[in-house]
């Protein structure tokens, strides 16, 4: 019996490349109980292209969009492509916190409509700094844009035209990742504010991180920083994207699939601690979505994940590489309650908490399948992977809401968490 998982990446309904991300939040949070997550935290968005609208309006029309649509309790970040000044920030920011309960901010080095500044960055991040006795926390997508659209420019620009997926990695590589991820924790140390990576993917990133988290390094001290990385980049390597167009268009995500010698890096960080959270970033999109571009750079990114986070970590984690129980569900659960402000209403075990468990059974091996799952998208990341251990039970706050193979609750019966309660600093 482990704490109900808490998946503190997903993408339902995300508005992307002229089209929209396949699972609902009735489809996407139902598939979340099968895969033993509990509480998911997605994204409120502006519209697509759009850095105008006010993020006071963004935080509304996204918990108006699923009021009584989720299986499992839920909660926002908010994502951020425009920081206005200072004095408008801050009262804007403390509405978005004091009245509607998001206190995590997403931004993003790279893509544009999404990228901002680093003068931007940085004043969020004081702003942030300022309310950080809410529990306020800015998340980061650390990959460097400006070099991105010059590595596309330029194999596009080759005689031969190339677009073929397998120029994505090529794209964007460490490098890119690894000099944003820098960039990011010099801003933070500069106000001593604590900062969230999202995705993380690679061993250059990681060991950046690595240095901070373990003593800190010259020049940029101070911080305190959290690593989030994914089952796509502990189980998936970037030869996928040599497969036939009509497969390695499954794999296109940002950043994209990495190396082994990554793989094995990423593994070695979460087993020792360096990884604070394992998240899905799930994103599906149906392969007619995905194969109506054959241009990689105009493929809607992401890959499906919700259902099998948790199981595939306890079957490779847990059963094969010896993790233990408790270090499993800190970065499933634990950790990502007490960073998010959710904790000890979830991500624990005890009197007063919500009892939101899971029931492991460690001996049956499983088959992943896009036949069987529950995600509303037509393909697997994993297809034909074995898993050790079969979740018999996902329990929502002390009701059973998913019997082995039963879904046993109504559909609204999630509840959106706000997470603006005066607890102190992230309990982490």
């Amino acid at each position: 019996m482990l704490p109900g998982g808490i998946d503190a990446h997903t993408h339902f309904e995300l508005p992307q490349m002229d089209t929209i991300s396949s699972d609902s939040f009735e489809t996407g949070s139902a598939a979340a109980l099968f895969g033993g997550t509990t509480t998911i935290i997605d994204f409120a968005s502006g519209p697509p292209g759009t850095r105008d609208t006010s993020l006071v309006d963004i935080a509304r029309a996204a918990l108006a969009r699923a009021n009584g649509r989720s299986y499992c309790d839920y909660g926002f970040h908010l994502i951020i492509n425009q920081v206005p000044p200072m004095a408008k920030l801050m009262p804007m920011l403390r509405t978005i916190i004091e009245e509607y309960g998001i206190t995590s901010f997403k931004t993003f080095l790279a893509y544009d409509n999404l990228l901002i500044s680093q003068d931007e960055l940085l004043r969020l991040i004081e702003a942030c700094k300022q309310y950080e006795h809410y529990g306020a926390l800015v998340t980061i997508h650390a990959e460097d844009g400006a070099s991105i659209k010059a590595l596309i420019a330029q194999h596009q620009q080759n005689i031969n035209s190339n677009t073929q997926i397998k120029y994505h990695p090529l794209c964007h590589p460490p490098k890119s990742e690894s000099d944003a991820t820098k960039l990011a924790l010099q801003l933070a140390s500069t106000v001593s504010a604590p900062i969230y990576f999202v995705h993380v993917s690679c061993q250059e990133a990681l060991e950046a991180l690595s240095a901070i988290k373990k003593c800190g390094v010259s020049g940029v001290s101070g911080v305190k920083c959290w690593v989030e990385s994914c089952p796509q980049y502990l189980f998936l390597d970037e030869s996928l994207y040599n497969l036939p167009p009509a497969e390695a268009a499954k794999y296109v995500m940002c950043p994209p699939l990495r190396g082994t010698k990554d793989i094995e890096y990423l593994w070695r960080a979460l087993l020792n601690g360096e990884i604070d959270v394992i998240a899905s970033d799930h994103c599906p999109f149906m392969l007619h979505q995905k194969l109506k571009e054959t241009n990689f750079s105009k493929i809607p990114s992401g890959a499906p994940g919700v259902e099998n986070r948790v199981p595939l970590l306890f079957s490779a984690g847990v059963m094969q590489r010896g993790m233990s129980l408790n270090s499993f569900a800190k970065v499933i659960a634990t950790n990502p309650a007490k960073i998010f402000n959710l904790y000890p209403q979830k991500g624990v075990i005890r009197e007063g908490s919500d009892a939101d468990l899971i029931i492991i059974d460690p001996r049956p091996t499983q088959t992943i399948s896009h036949t069987s799952h529950h995600m509303h998208v037509d393909y697997s990341a994993y297809e034909g992977m074995q898993v050790r251990g079969n979740i018999l039970y996902t329990i929502l706050r002390g009701k059973i809401a998913v019997d082995k193979t039963t879904l046993k609750i109504n559909c609204g019966t999630g509840k959106f968490l706000p997470r603006n309660l005066k607890i102190g600093k992230n309990v982490l």
